[in-house]
């Protein structure tokens, strides 16, 4: 990301391969202050403070095929892009993680992804949410 680039304005990366009471826990480790989440149906809210920052956060389980979704509802986060949060899950809790490859766009359809395992990080078109 260059100086020019903006922040997202929220993030949002997918996970595979890891229980959502280990994404819940890894927020949990996060935040400054205890996160209290309220559950209804697949999605899980809570309200992490990340580095002094109030930040929503939701937990959908399978939001597409057996891909969870981790979405920091804010742009006040430690992370400046999906990639940089989506390395930061990856390392805290393996399995597979897929972003955003690129600058944050309000056209979707224009977004690269990433897919992020322990072998490393390769783009990827997420025709197939289950490949």
């Amino acid at each position: 990301m260059t100086k020019n680039e903006p922040r997202y304005p929220d993030i949002e990366v997918y996970l595979r391969g890891v229980d959502t009471a280990a994404i819940q826990a890894w927020v949990e480790s996060l935040s400054d202050t205890p996160v209290s989440w309220q559950q209804k149906g697949r999605t899980t809210r809570g309200t992490a403070t990340l580095k002094g920052q109030s930040v929503p956060v939701h937990l959908i389980e399978r939001a597409t095929g057996s891909w969870h979704c981790i979405w920091f509802e804010s742009d006040r986060t430690p992370w400046p892009t999906d990639l940089d949060c989506g390395r930061d899950v990856l390392r805290a809790l393996g399995g597979v993680v897929r972003c955003s490859s690129g600058s944050w766009s309000e056209q979707p359809e224009d977004e690269g992804w990433m897919e992020l395992t322990a072998q490393g990080e390769r783009p990827v078109k997420w025709d197939n949410p289950d490949k």
